[in-house]
């Protein structure tokens, strides 16, 4: 696993709160700042104070939490990595001649079609993502689309904002099924337009939502202890989902290793995460996803799928040798499809995969551009309060072609968002 993953699912292991608590102690610390103004909407200013914060002297340290904080909050604003968080050039050592060859001969299905016809065997999907990548969380959507037709009919995501006090988390859980559309509070990762769309569009399939991110506050002990602790509250939250309603299908949504059904490697030995231990409390054999192993910040990841690519097409897909779904990296044996995406290919300035999802190209009006600068300019659903996410949202700069949002069926009220040295 290369640095930045691993410092990426390291900082994405704990809750929110938890980590800025921790990680950033000092109040004038401008990455604190970067999370109080994307709590408030303000995403410009907390994409640029991050990048500051993590850029200012130099060249970042990869290392760094207030790095990973940047490194995930800036494709909020577009979609798409920055650049400069992207590994560049091929890889500096050789490929490991055996998995070459595994890429070079696998057969390719498509990734949503086998998933559909493996999903209606259980009762239970666990997908991940990278918490990096909005092209993941449109893949859920397309995966969501497809479950709901077989019943499934619960959308359980770590990412939703959890509460202590259980009567106050069913309130907002019911008042988040009952507006249609996330807010700001919903949760930290579901602000990145991509991440609302999916939950706003799963709520119209018909999806209930449920909130299950460990809430407890005690942080003693190293790593792995923690992470046991957090795995096992997750674990029996969704195991006493499925327990109340033996009829219910659940597609739970996670962060990188909890879609792990069996133990993972680590340098303290093994972890136990949230599927493994689900799947032992409920008795149930998940189907357990993973679409981040192909990381495009890792020139060896993509010089990997880039061997599987001519016959990917356009789609996200599966590798098959000799019948058998094709498992690489970290996760080998521990989950039972990997999804291996496309190269990134832009269309006007965007991510193609928008395209696939049913957005459309809208040209941004000629009155929310600056004559100066840089702006953010925001569509949100016209019907939605100004505390909802936006549907799309991209940075634009004077004298340069502006790109188009990207946009659903609807109307909508546009907003815009000047950096915080023009206000």
């Amino acid at each position: 696993m290369s640095r930045v993953r691993k410092l990426i699912a390291a900082a994405a292991s704990f809750a929110f709160l938890v980590q800025v608590e921790t990680a950033f102690p000092q109040s004038a610390d401008p990455s604190r700042e970067a999370h109080r103004a994307l709590g408030e909407g303000r995403y410009l200013d907390a994409v640029d104070w991050a990048r500051d914060a993590a850029f200012g002297s130099g060249a970042p340290d990869r290392g760094s939490a207030v790095f990973s904080t940047w490194l995930q909050i800036h494709p909020f604003i577009g979609g798409t990595l920055d650049p400069l968080a992207i590994e560049p050039g091929p890889p500096t050592e050789p490929l490991d001649p055996a998995r070459a060859e595994r890429y070079r001969r696998a057969d390719v299905r498509d990734a949503v079609r086998e998933i559909a016809a493996r999903a209606a065997g259980t009762r239970l999907v666990i997908l991940n993502e990278a918490h990096h990548s909005p092209r993941d969380r449109a893949f859920a959507l397309e995966v969501a689309r497809a479950l709901r037709p077989l019943g499934y009919s619960i959308l359980a995501a770590e990412a939703f904002t959890n509460y202590v006090d259980a009567d106050e988390g069913r309130r907002a859980l019911a008042a988040l099924a009952a507006d249609g559309f996330p807010r700001r509070r919903t949760g930290h990762y579901v602000a990145d337009p991509m991440f609302g769309d999916f939950v706003r569009q799963a709520l119209a399939m018909g999806y209930r939502p449920a909130a299950y991110e460990a809430t407890g506050s005690d942080h003693s002990g190293g790593w792995p202890e923690r992470i046991a602790r957090r795995e096992q509250a997750q674990a029996e939250a969704l195991a006493e989902i499925l327990r109340r309603d033996p009829q219910v299908r659940l597609l739970v949504y996670v962060g990188f290793s909890h879609a792990a059904e069996a133990p993972v490697a680590s340098a303290e030995g093994e972890d136990e995460w949230m599927a493994s231990r689900l799947k032992r409390i409920s008795g149930i054999d998940p189907l357990t996803i993973d679409q981040t192993v192909i990381d495009e910040t890792s020139a060896r990841r993509r010089a990997y799928r880039d061997l599987a690519a001519p016959r990917l097409g356009r789609r996200p897909g599966i590798l098959f040798l000799g019948g058998a779904p094709m498992v690489e990296g970290q996760y080998a044996g521990a989950v039972d499809l990997q999804v291996v995406h496309p190269p990134l290919r832009l269309v006007r300035g965007r991510p193609d995969w928008l395209l696939r999802i049913g957005r459309r190209p809208v040209a941004i009006p000629r009155r929310l551009l600056s004559a100066t600068g840089r702006r953010l300019v925001q569509a949100f659903a016209a019907n939605e309060p100004a505390d909802a996410i936006p549907l799309d949202q991209i940075v634009v700069e004077a004298g340069r072609p502006p790109p188009p949002l990207m946009l659903p069926r609807g109307a909508v009220r546009w907003q815009v968002q000047d950096p915080a040295t023009r206000r």
